[in-house]
């Protein structure tokens, strides 16, 4: 997943402000995947999640409403 404000608000705000919205939305990111989870920054604005109980696609689609979700608020 990719966070594509974080430019913008560096170049805004400055590189501080983003590197406080990077860590409020990694707080969030780790509050709604699962204790067995992996979530891990590729670069920059790239992130991997590694989500070890989905098992099926139904599963999947849940977990991206809920990753979506918990970004929205």
């Amino acid at each position: 997943m990719s966070l594509d404000g974080l430019k913008t608000i560096n170049d805004i705000a400055g590189h501080e402000a983003g590197d406080i919205f990077m860590c409020k939305t990694v707080d969030k990111l780790r509050c709604a995947i699962g204790p067995g989870d992996l979530l891990a920054r590729l670069d920059g604005a790239e992130f991997a999640i590694y989500l070890d109980q989905i098992r099926d696609i139904q599963q999947i689609h849940r977990m991206c409403r809920l990753l979506l979700d918990t970004l929205e608020t």
